[in-house]
């Protein structure tokens, strides 16, 4: 008797063992850690509601599997989990991290908080809000654990049957931020969902990668460049779009070889034959500048005179380049597309480029 008691505890200690090697419990005094995982079993997932009436602000790419959004912009984010025996009362924490640096807090940028009208401090202080009712906040600035990082918990009280013959249960979430990447360094920012239960058990994690920013469709063309995309020359103005700034020329360089003091010095081109028959010296003063309106067409006619080949195609990209930058950023920026000027610089632009000289 005494010998089948003995070998009842043996296996009901190896068991034990067993569920705690497969089933690793975690809590919520651990450090967060930028991974997925569905350890207590219900099948826990998230799925951002984008719909026909979703803020324009609001994208997600099911690509990339990344949330561009706005501040202050409502995201609703639907939760599923299994219904699971013994019925149990669950809640979800929301807390944002540092995709490349989970032990580092994340915190809300002085000059927002400033500005932020909140009373309560703990709700002010935080980068994510829940307008959930029943969303309670914790942490603080110094906090390093899940529970004392800045986070809100939410109680899984309202969730209703998805659909699927009652298998899951769903509940939606709807938050919002309050800072932009720009305001942490830009550093790669994730939001955890932990599926949790009263008692601080961590049964399972899901992981939302998110873009915060004042342009999330822009974020989303820079982010998402299709991979098979060529490459632009190193100084080469982008026409393709009038969304992304157009880099500006440091004309230093052309101001010093076209100024007076350095015009009569020899250049690469005049040593290996390729300049023309103008006298060594001379001053670039108003009579290599020439402008001629012809009256029949209305049309004008600019004339340059330079010293080199080199000089010549060198002032005339700088113009160019500069005439498409002003284009595109005062006449296009606020607009939206491009202008007939823009098209005519852009070709003038480009048959520059291509220009040879004998």
């Amino acid at each position: 008797m005494k010998l089948l008691t003995f070998q009842k505890w043996r296996q009901s200690e190896i068991m034990n063992l067993m569920e705690q090697m497969v089933d690793p419990k975690m809590n919520y005094n651990s450090i967060p850690v930028c991974e997925e995982h569905d350890n207590g079993g219900y099948d826990f997932r998230i799925q951002v509601n984008t719909t026909e009436n979703t803020s324009r602000y609001v994208i997600f790419s099911q690509d990339s599997q990344r949330l561009y959004v706005k501040p202050h912009e409502n995201v609703t984010i639907d939760c599923f989990y299994k219904v699971k025996m013994p019925i149990q009362p669950l809640n979800v924490r929301i807390t944002p991290i540092y995709s490349t640096d989970t032990s580092d807090p994340v915190r809300r940028c002085q000059n927002h908080i400033s500005k932020d009208n909140e009373p309560n401090e703990l709700i002010r202080n935080s980068l994510l809000r829940c307008e959930n009712l029943g969303a309670v906040y914790h942490g603080s600035d110094t906090g390093k654990s899940i529970r004392d990082r800045y986070s809100v918990v939410v109680p899984l009280n309202a969730a209703v049957k998805a659909g699927d013959n009652g298998i899951h249960l769903k509940q939606q979430l709807i938050i919002h931020f309050t800072c932009n990447n720009s305001c942490m360094n830009r550093k790669p920012t994730s939001v955890l969902f932990l599926l949790e239960t009263n008692s601080g058990d961590i049964l399972a994690q899901r992981l939302l990668t998110v873009k915060i920013s004042t342009c999330p469709k822009r974020d989303q063309k820079l982010y998402e460049r299709p991979s098979g995309s060529k490459r632009r020359p190193v100084g080469d103005p982008d026409f393709s779009t009038t969304e992304r700034k157009i880099p500006k020329y440091d004309d230093t360089c052309v101001k010093d070889e076209f100024s007076r003091s350095s015009y009569g010095d020899p250049s690469d081109d005049d040593t290996n034959g390729g300049g023309n028959n103008m006298t060594n010296g001379a001053d670039c003063g108003e009579s290599n500048v020439d402008v001629v309106l012809d009256h029949k067409t209305g049309e004008y006619k600019l004339t340059l005179k330079y010293k080199t080949r080199h000089q010549m195609l060198e002032v005339l990209r700088l113009l160019y380049s500069n005439a498409v930058s002003n284009e595109v950023f005062y006449k296009t920026a606020v607009n939206g597309k491009r202008t007939r000027d823009t098209e005519h610089l852009k070709r003038c632009y480009e048959k520059t480029l291509r220009l040879k000289l004998d």
